[in-house]
């Protein structure tokens, strides 16, 4: 298990490098042919490229298969080396923004594929936004090195070669830590929560995060058109309060299971709003600058983590893990114009209503969110009261209940029930169930976590000593 959350940590903080660091050199680059409000347009550009590959993904893992994905890594990964070496060049507009998009389009596929393997080797962990926060940290820290630690501006570009070429194969090696039919399993208590509508979940979800896009790409946005300007120098130093944003975000949000994600989120974007309107009233932007940089790792952090947690309990997991980047990227394209337009036009007072009515319509969508999750353990444990005070129950009525109150899936039931009712060894069950060995030891595992036990032994203890306690 060690090295499955090794890998998780090392795919997303290669995606988070090569995905920042790309970006930021492409800016770098296009400072040299267009002026500020160029800039941040064709920034756009690329991000919005970035979701069509996101969109791609779902497709191409169902279809992508053997060999192919072999030959498929080959022709990434040179699309990888030509496309760095031809931004670095920045001699020509029009090829620029082909080659930034098409490359974009690659990170959006490779980002997809980083984020929904690394759900499913966490499924039914408790600690998802501590390794996203931990791989965003490491990748943003990564960038801060490399742009300045590392002099030769040729060395970082090689750099960022090197590891876009590794996480492009790291994801094709991922199937010796992540066989999909084994660990990915359609249930919807993987937190301990129910849903009562899960399309609507997922619709409010996105509709949520959409709308926090606009407020923090209009910061994202007055942060680069002051970079880009040259009146301010940013410089890297504030990277690492981006960094150290991430990895607060991480450990903050998996506080008592993600109960307080979701209002922690809220906070922040209250926070960002209040910047807003303070800044286009003459407020000091270094302040601005300290609340953009903390917002958007809290907000980066959350938005991967939140879909990673909902694509669980989704026909289309594939789909929905890596969802909340490209709907981040989207709106970011979909406002930017806007947003450079109303930022460059000095109507503070409509900035200022526009964010507020934003906010707003936050406050509902986080409100309707959150009313469609309860406590799955409550429920059950009313209902099983009941019950027991009613009736004698059966040792099948009694497995039956253990199973729905550690929220087992079937194939862990399967597991469960050969391990307490048959005496076979482990490879007789393995076969009993046609599952290798290895895939019975990683159901075992889940189980152990799920009911805070050790080893096949402790769990059958557990079980039994769980059974004489609740059933009397």
């Amino acid at each position: 298990m060690k090295n499955k959350k090794i890998y998780v940590t090392a795919i997303l903080t290669l995606f988070n490098f090569v995905f920042l660091g790309t970006e930021y050199l492409f800016d770098n680059m296009m400072m040299n042919l267009v002026d500020s409000d160029g800039v941040v347009l064709v920034q756009n550009y690329i991000l919005g490229a970035s979701v069509l590959g996101f969109v791609l993904f779902p497709f191409i893992n169902r279809y992508l298969k053997g060999y192919l994905e072999y030959v498929a890594g080959i022709v990434a990964s040179i699309i990888a080396a030509v496309s760095v070496a031809v931004i670095s060049g920045h001699s020509s507009y029009e090829i620029m923004i082909i080659i930034g998009c098409i490359f974009f389009v690659l990170l959006g596929i490779t980002g997809s594929a980083a984020i929904y393997y690394s759900s499913v080797i966490l499924r039914g962990s408790s600690q998802i936004s501590s390794y996203v926060g931990i791989a965003y940290a490491a990748g943003v820290f990564l960038q801060f090195i490399n742009n300045n630690i590392i002099k030769k501006e040729i060395a970082q570009k090689a750099v960022i070669i090197v590891l876009a070429v590794s996480l492009i194969w790291l994801i094709i090696y991922r199937k010796k830590f992540a066989e999909e039919k084994d660990n990915v399993d359609k249930y919807d208590s993987a937190d301990g929560y129910l849903i009562k509508n899960k399309m609507l979940t997922g619709m409010l979800l996105v509709i949520m995060v959409a709308l926090m896009s606009c407020i923090f790409v209009s910061l994202d946005n007055a942060v680069t058109l002051v970079h880009a300007q040259g009146s301010v120098d940013i410089g890297q130093l504030p990277r690492i309060l981006l960094a150290l944003s991430g990895l607060c975000a991480g450990f903050l949000f998996d506080i008592h299971n993600g109960r307080y994600m979701s209002m922690i989120m809220y906070c922040i974007t209250l926070i960002s709003t209040l910047c807003i309107v303070i800044i286009n009233f003459g407020g000091i932007f270094i302040a601005g600058l300290v609340i953009f940089y903390i917002s958007a790792g809290f907000f980066a952090v959350f938005f991967t983590a939140s879909f990673m947690s909902l694509s669980y309990k989704m026909k289309n997991p594939e789909f929905w893990a890596g969802l909340g980047r490209a709907v981040n990227n989207l709106c970011a394209v979909i406002t930017s114009a806007v947003s450079v337009k109303l930022l460059t036009s000095g109507s503070n007072m409509v900035i200022t209503v526009v964010s507020v009515i934003l906010f707003v319509l936050i406050s509902i969508v986080i409100f309707i969110y959150l009313n469609q999750y309860y406590p799955q353990k409550q429920v059950e444990s009313d209902e099983q009261t009941d019950e027991i005070q009613e009736e004698i129950i059966s040792p099948e009525k009694k497995f039956e209940l253990f199973c729905e109150c550690y929220s087992l899936t079937e194939r862990e039931k399967e597991v469960l029930h050969a391990l307490l009712f048959s005496d076979k060894d482990v490879q007789d069950i393995a076969e009993s169930l046609f599952i290798s060995r290895a895939a019975l030891y990683r159901h075992i595992s889940s189980i152990n976590q799920k009911t805070n036990t050790n080893k096949r032994v402790g769990l059958i203890q557990y079980y039994y000593a769980w059974n004489s306690v609740e059933n009397g």
